[in-house]
């Protein structure tokens, strides 16, 4: 039999601040302390300005590790320009990619990246580059699913126990992982207190799942396209967005009603020029459905949310139209899962600091996505809620959790805080972890 065990990599030292999904990226970085003081270095000269600039002004080389910000080409001369956190400017000429085809060269420019960098009186040249996101582990994580379930191999790869009571905020953000069938996305909005894991699973996805996390309204030009930079924004490179603390987005809301109208084409139909290509920006003719969570804090909105769980969707919006100051019902109208609840569920307390590859994480939802297949339910809904909960139907399906068609209904509408407290009750109880949280 598999275990989970023999897989898990555990974290019980002191990670200087560097999250610990880096270090998954070098497996053996768990084990010797001399290797894990180079990741710390690597990372902090990938992220941080200061450690970044000194370490090359020190040195001829550096080894970082980073996930760019942005990408530059140049046509005329064949070269790529690496943005990173830490505001290097990284060069490399796009004929050291000669043996992969366009797809590759797009993946591994934007994937999580560790490489050598020269410095060439002060231009930055790159000398060795490898792409750390590694295959999807299909093997492995299909053994393992033999002997546990999805949410629980799940829940224990984020690096928790697996406690029937935090799963409430924990399925609706693993349906965005999944998705609907046909490669349609699940976007989710989550309105929990503090505490439960938000920025957390939002590094994960950045690492493991090459997602954007951002914590402000973005500007169009970050989002889309940045026609002074001349560079592709997340909607095109990364595969999945995370707005965190959006309750507090009317404090920046002209920034917020110019990317409404392309967050709305792009979210309903994958198409992102729709209000910039006026404006003279080359925006790719391309159709990208990406899944978006939008993450906030109850206690910074719970005023406007209503104790009525029959409202919780319309409760929402109506918060949001107020915050913001116009219509926010296109908007809510294409978030498949809804999630409003004032009640604290105090995650860290169950964190077990062992954590899946990412590796076997990626292959855990590959097959999970492989396993979708219409699931078309009977409700009293129409349009696009009636699609949202054919979608869940089958992602929550893929997790081997099975509601009635009254529940899923439920979930969709926002009542289901209620609901997700009850599915424990439907899984099987023998690896759940009990504690008092």
């Amino acid at each position: 039999m598999e275990k989970v065990e023999d897989y898990l990599l555990k974290i019980d030292f002191n990670t200087a601040g560097v999250p610990p999904e880096a270090f998954t990226a070098f497996p053996e970085s768990f084990v010797d302390p001399i290797m894990r003081q180079e990741v710390i270095k690597m990372w902090k000269v990938g992220q941080d300005y200061l450690y970044g600039n000194v370490a090359l002004a020190k040195h001829p080389q550096a080894e970082a590790i980073f996930r760019a910000k942005r990408i530059e080409i140049n046509l005329e001369e064949k070269k790529v320009t690496l943005h990173t956190p830490s505001g290097l400017e990284i060069e490399t000429s796009i004929t050291e990619f000669h043996e992969k085809d366009v797809e590759q060269i797009i993946a591994e420019l934007s994937d999580l990246i560790f490489c050598r960098i020269n410095n060439n009186n002060g231009k930055l040249e790159m000398e060795s580059f490898t792409a750390l996101k590694a295959t999807a582990n299909i093997e492995v994580a299909n053994s393992l699913l033999q002997n546990y379930t999805p949410l629980e191999l799940l829940t224990r790869a984020m690096g928790y126990i697996y406690h029937p009571q935090i799963l409430a905020p924990l399925i609706p953000r693993f349906l965005s992982w999944i998705g609907g069938v046909n490669g349609f996305p699940l976007h989710v909005l989550q309105l929990e207190p503090p505490n439960t894991g938000k920025t957390v699973f939002a590094l994960r996805s950045e690492i493991a799942f090459n997602y954007e996390y951002l914590n402000e309204p973005p500007t169009l030009a970050h989002l889309v396209y940045d026609g002074k930079e001349k560079s592709l924004g997340p909607v095109f490179t990364k595969d999945g967005l995370i707005f965190d603390e959006f309750d507090k987005y009317s404090l920046q809301k002209e920034r917020v009603q110019m990317c409404l109208d392309i967050l709305l084409t792009g979210m309903e139909n994958g198409r992102w020029c729709r209000g910039v290509s006026s404006a003279g920006f080359p925006i790719p003719n391309i159709r990208r459905l990406i899944p978006i969570l939008f993450m906030g804090n109850i206690t910074n909105a719970g005023y406007f949310i209503s104790d009525d769980p029959k409202d919780m969707r319309k409760n929402v919006e109506s918060m949001l139209t107020e915050q913001w100051g116009f219509s926010t019902s296109a908007l809510v109208d294409r978030i498949a899962v809804i999630e409003a609840y004032r009640e604290p569920i105090y995650i860290s307390s169950c964190l077990s600091n062992q954590y899946l590859p990412d590796s076997i994480l990626r292959g855990v939802t590959s097959i999970l996505k492989q396993r979708l297949i219409p699931s078309p339910i009977d409700t009293s809904l129409s349009g696009r809620l009636q699609r949202h909960c054919d979608n869940v139907n089958a992602a929550l399906h893929s997790l081997d959790i099975f509601l009635t068609e009254t529940k899923v209904e439920d979930l969709v509408l926002g009542t289901y805080p209620f609901t997700l407290k009850e599915i424990p009750n439907l899984l099987p109880k023998e690896n759940f972890i009990t504690k008092n949280l």
